[in-house]
């Protein structure tokens, strides 16, 4: 039973098919009700390993533990600085605080778990399982399968659309990336070219734009550093699935049509668009609540204390690093920022390299960031996860510091390379 926990990991990535709960304090989803075991299951897993090495992920714990310290002392001082007549706002930040934590803690566990190189295999095989399921359900609930299983009364409330669309984007680019390096055996090329057509659809169905950018730019960046001929077959099959999509799918038609086609009044009213292309106001948000960094620059106003007294308003900058400076001011902006930093640097290492992950790692990271820089999908959940857990293709290889045993250190870890493990 040591790796139950990668059993468990796909249900996750469940529709909350109207299972999720209204609260105070926000709204439960199913993930937020699976995420306890799951994180008890892979401690378990973690603790019955013999041996721990220090890996990379290593590196992480110091910067997250003091950005939580940090977001912690701020939020903590909210009662202290806005008069506000009850807790409220202050449990509800806190509330969120622990959220953020969970989820982080259960992707960095996942990362010491899958140290171990059969955990590895096998986690790749639950990675793929939880992103086939995603592009089912999707494919299901915004199609025509809608009406033929009479699931209007779910359809609202299977996903969110925009952390969905930034998930599987994630995914993808992980995913395509190993699979386009040689990650696996045969078996596993073969089943992950079946889950890339299905989230490629369930994507399109996802009518989130934040999600399709980020996932264009990871695409590019992709091929951008792949051989010749394996960038014109993949261009070309990302081409057909779209067109597809465009013929097929009326949610995704009409995103692309009101993305690139959109009502000239209705952007001129809002202040929207950038060329004449929709870009959902995110720019005139940004600019608005961006400008309000320079009222408190330093304490910043409380992770997710808005509206009210605070002065953000509610539906935030849409932007998520944008958003930590407004709330964990200068200090925890910049603190997010080097974790990202970090992440990506360990992700080009010679060891990252010499396991041939480094390529799929990175397109994945800049596909979340990408995203990220057009709406608020990490403050926990299942976006974050996805995050971290295919950063954990590079945070799960060993960590050496001295030099001198670095080339040895390289040649001894050429066995961990995707090329070579099977499945």
């Amino acid at each position: 039973m040591k790796n139950l926990w990668l059993l468990w990991l796909p249900l996750l990535f469940l529709p909350n098919w109207g299972t999720e709960q209204q609260t105070a304090s926000g709204t439960l989803q199913i993930a937020d009700f699976l995420i306890g075991p799951y994180i008890i299951m892979v401690l378990v897993s973690v603790m019955k390993i013999k041996k721990h090495e220090k890996i990379l992920a290593g590196q992480l714990i110091p910067l997250m533990l003091i950005f939580l310290w940090w977001t912690l002392t701020v939020t903590l001082l909210i009662p202290f600085r806005f008069n506000y007549y009850t807790n409220n706002e202050l449990i509800f930040s806190l509330l969120k605080i622990g959220k953020f934590a969970l989820y982080v803690a259960a992707g960095m566990l996942t990362i010491r778990a899958i140290a171990d190189n059969a955990t590895w295999i096998k986690f790749n095989w639950s990675l793929l399982v939880s992103g086939l399921i995603v592009g089912i359900n999707l494919i299901i609930t915004r199609s025509k399968f809608v009406e033929i299983l009479d699931l209007n009364l779910l359809i609202e409330r299977a996903y969110q659309d925009n952390a969905i669309s930034t998930l599987v984007a994630i995914l993808i680019l992980y995913l395509l990336g190993q699979k386009l390096v040689g990650f696996g055996t045969q078996r596993w090329q073969i089943a992950a070219t079946f889950a890339l057509v299905i989230m490629t659809l369930g994507t399109l169905l996802s009518d989130g734009r934040g999600g399709w950018v980020g996932a264009f730019v990871g695409l590019f960046y992709l091929l951008f550093r792949l051989h010749y001929r394996r960038t014109i077959l993949a261009i070309l099959f990302g081409l057909a699935l779209i067109i597809i999509g465009y013929l097929y799918f009326p949610n995704f038609q009409n995103q692309v049509e009101r993305t690139f086609w959109p009502d000239q009044a209705y952007l001129a009213r809002y202040e929207a668009g950038i060329a004449g292309i929709d870009d959902g106001v995110r720019l005139t948000i940004l600019r608005r609540e961006g400008a309000k960094f320079t009222e408190d620059p330093i304490l910043g106003r409380g992770f997710y204390h808005r509206g009210g007294l605070s002065g953000l308003m509610w539906w935030g900058s849409h932007n998520f690093f944008a958003q930590m400076f407004l709330e964990t001011g200068i200090i925890g902006g910049f603190l997010i920022l080097a974790i990202i930093w970090n992440m990506w640097r360990q992700a080009g290492s010679d060891i990252a390299q010499a396991a041939n992950i480094d390529l799929p790692v990175k397109a994945a990271i800049l596909t979340a960031c990408v995203s990220g820089l057009s709406g608020e999908y990490f403050y926990g959940g299942t976006a974050l996860l996805a995050l971290l857990l295919v950063y954990g293709a590079a945070g799960r290889l060993p960590y050496v510091r001295q030099p001198a045993v670095q080339d040895q250190t390289v040649s001894t870890t050429i066995n961990l390379s995707s090329r070579q493990i099977t499945s």
